[in-house]
Formats: structure tokens, C-alpha cells, sequence
């Protein structure tokens, strides 16, 4: 049997599990995660995140998982525990297809993406069961307008932070680079040219192999159209390759690096001029935090601690999933009655003034980027690298937080 009639299948037997819930008699389907007679006991959640032996990517995971447990520690939703079902892919639509079955079969309340590439293909099946999906970033295009999605960050703000950072650095003539054959990074590179061009930026693209590129050939043909800079929308281990690459090319210009940020130690003063956006504080950049966000970082860094994962703190993905797990929980507690799927989407979207905790705060429903309506934040920090007494650091580039929505299309 096909991958697709399989899921459709499953897709369709989760809607009748959940229309049988109404007689309250399918366990699978439960409101609540785990019940015992009325008294709801956890509440589950999936938790899908790419993690394989051909690549993985564990910090959107473990920041999310430590800001669970904090949670859980300190009260709960309600005094409910949440319930984390971890369920791990390979890129492959097939994987996030399994892991939404599997969700739908526990009932969970919602799916919360870290990061996976293929989790487009999960959408019907969660939209069957009326489960919503969560995420701190897009991986795909679907979900950027699909009304069961929630997407704290999107691929438009991502991109229009580092090109707003190219052009405030001067650049004129950028080439991104993305993997060759995935939809999402297409989509990505298209939306960097529209911006490019209302930021009077010159965009070209250049396609990479999503595994074993010859990133030496790649930066000199890259380099023969004679960009003054790059946008890397690469995972963190080929976005030092690529920096690697064109240090050893002699390239002068600038390059805005997305969520990449441990070529700051592999390569130190060896890294070429770069820039970045991210969408949460770290404890790297605490020096120029505000002062409400000082004992947040605290939390952070001790709930990282707690799970043996302290080194991972200043990524990326460890720190959008922490605080966006941290602003999930202040919707959940908004929910009065069960914390079922329903009772969830229902508070997603009525999440349109949600207070940020390391990040900006969310504005779901309210449309703030125009093209990709999941979106509930258009706002980002921009930073330069510069050097430090101990190496390379990252400092913003203006004060807290900016909003890039004047680049949305």
C-alpha cells in the first residue's frame, strides 16, 4: 500500500475516532491526554522534531523539552501537567506522516514542531482530527497559510531580517544559498528576491546539494557574479563550510547567516563579516537585554542546565522553542474548561496580544504579514558580528526588537 492511501486511510478513521468521542466511548480521541474518570491527569502534546542519522537538528527539541519541565514544575496548565509525545523524522514526508498518526492515536492536544522539513505532509491529517500545529518557524509553505497552523516566527520574517541587515550593511548584489529540491527553501529564496528588489537589493540564488556539497566549487561560481554579499539559509554544520569556503576564497563582502551561530567558535577570527536574525534573547547577547528580560534568561539557562543541554543555550532553536513554549503555556492557562483540540485552536486564535518572553509578542490572527497569515509576529532583532576579548560575538545592530512587516509582500 502507497504512503498517501495509507494516511488517507488513517485520516480518515481519526475523524470517525473523533466524531465517536461525542459518545465518549474512543480512548485515542481523549479530550485530555490521560484522564482518569473526569479528572484530567496530563495533557498531551506531540512534540515532532528531525532528528536522524542523516542529519539532526536535537536543540529544537531540547528547548522546548526544558521549558515543558519548567513548566510542569511550576504548576503546570492549571495544575495539569503537559505531556510531551515525542515523535522523531528524517525529512521525509513519510516520517511526518507516521508521527501525525501516531499523535492522532494519543489524542494529543496539539503538534508542536521544532523543526521538520517534510511536516506539510502531516497537515490533513491533523486537520482530519482537528488538531492544530504549532510551530516558532515555518519548514514548509503549506502551514504559512493554513488556518490550523500557528506560527510564532515565519520564513517572511526570517528572510527580511537578514536582508534589511545586508542592506544596512551595505550590500547591493546578494547571492542566498539554499538546498537544492526543497520546496520550503524555494520558497524562501523567492520571497528573499521580492524583498530584495523593495530593498533595492539585487538577489541571486544559488543551489547546493542537501548533503556532501563541494562547498569550494560552489563558493567560486558564486563568486564569478560578483556579490558584495550572501544570505546562508543552510544548516549550522554547512553554514561554516560555506563561511570556511569563502574565507579561503579571499571574499570581502558580508554574509547574513540564518540561525547559524557555532562557526563563531569552529572558526573564530577566521570568519568572514557576518550578520544575523534571530527571534529570541540569549545568553550571549544578556549585556544588551532589557532589564524585564535579565531574570527570563535565568530561567532559561537553568531549565538548559537541568537537562544537560547548558552548551546549546545560545542557538537558535533551543531558544525559540523555550520562549515559545513559555508564551503556549499563557495561552493553555487562558482556557477555561478542557484543554482538549478544540478548546486549543480556539485559543490560538484568539492569541492576538500574547507578551513575549525571550522573544516579541505574538499577534495570531491579526494577519502581520500579509502572505503568510499563520504568521503571528513579524518582528526580529538584527545583529552584526564583531570581535570580543574572547573571540567573535554577536551585538544587535539597533535597539530590542524590529519590525520588518514594511518588506512583507
Amino acid at each position: 500500500m502507497s504512503p498517501s492511501s495509507s494516511s488517507g486511510r488513517r485520516a480518515g478513521a481519526a475523524a470517525a475516532a473523533c466524531v465517536a468521542l461525542l459518545l465518549a466511548l474512543v480512548a485515542g480521541c481523549k479530550p485530555i491526554g490521560e484522564s482518569s474518570g473526569d479528572t484530567a491527569t496530563t495533557i498531551a502534546v506531540g512534540y515532532v522534531n528531525r532528528e536522524s542519522a542523516s542529519g539532526g537538528l536535537p536543540e529544537w527539541r531540547y528547548g522546548g523539552l526544558a521549558a515543558i519541565d519548567y513548566i510542569n514544575a511550576h504548576g503546570g496548565i492549571g495544575g495539569v501537567k503537559i505531556k510531551p509525545i515525542v515523535c522523531l523524522t528524517d525529512a521525509s514526508p513519510e516520517a511526518s506522516i507516521n508521527c501525525a498518526n501516531q499523535f492522532v492515536d494519543k489524542g494529543v492536544a496539539l503538534e508542536f514542531m521544532g523543526l521538520d522539513v517534510g511536516s506539510d505532509a502531516a497537515l490533513p491529517i491533523l486537520k482530519s482530527a482537528g488538531i492544530p500545529f504549532v510551530a516558532t518557524v515555518a519548514a514548509g509553505t503549506v502551514q504559512l497559510s493554513d488556518p490550523d497552523s500557528f506560527m510564532f516566527g515565519g520564513l517572511g520574517p526570517d528572510a527580511a531580517s537578514l536582508v534589511q541587515a545586508l542592506k544596512d550593511s551595505g550590500a547591493k548584489r546578494v547571492t542566498i544559498v539554499i538546498y537544492a529540491g526543497l520546496p520550503a527553501q524555494k520558497a524562501t529564496a523567492a520571497t528573499v528576491k521580492s524583498m530584495g528588489a523593495r530593498a533595492g537589493l539585487q538577489v541571486a540564488t544559488l543551489e547546493v546539494p542537501a548533503s556532501n556539497a563541494d562547498w569550494t566549487a560552489s563558493v567560486a561560481s558564486a563568486l564569478t557574479s560578483r556579490p558584495d554579499g550572501f544570505l546562508l539559509a543552510t544548516r549550522e554544520n554547512d553554514c561554516t563550510n560555506m563561511l570556511r569556503a569563502l574565507k579561503a576564497a579571499k571574499y570581502k563582502g558580508v554574509t547574513a547567516a540564518v540561525g547559524c551561530t557555532e562557526y563563531l567558535k569552529t572558526l573564530g577570527k577566521d570568519a568572514p563579516r557576518t550578520l544575523a536574525g534571530v527571534q529570541a534573547w540569549t545568553p550571549d547577547l544578556r549585556r544588551y537585554a532589557p532589564a524585564e528580560v535579565m531574570p527570563r534568561l535565568d530561567v532559561y539557562q537553568s531549565a538548559m542546565k537541568a537537562i544537560g543541554h547548558a552548551d546549546l543555550a545560545d542557538t537558535a532553536g533551543a531558544s525559540r522553542t523555550f520562549s515559545g513554549w513559555m508564551q503556549l503555556a499563557e495561552i493553555l492557562r487562558g482556557i477555561h474548561g478542557p484543554v482538549d483540540a478544540a478548546s486549543v485552536k480556539k485559543a490560538l486564535q484568539g492569541a492576538a496580544d500574547v507578551p513575549g518572553y525571550l522573544g516579541p509578542d505574538l499577534h495570531c490572527g491579526r494577519k502581520v504579514w500579509p502572505s503568510q497569515p499563520s504568521v503571528c509576529s513579524a518582528q526580529e532583532m538584527l545583529l552584526r558580528i564583531v570581535p570580543g576579548p574572547t573571540g567573535l560575538r554577536r551585538e544587535p545592530m539597533s535597539k530590542g526588537f524590529t519590525d520588518l512587516s514594511a518588506l512583507a509582500s
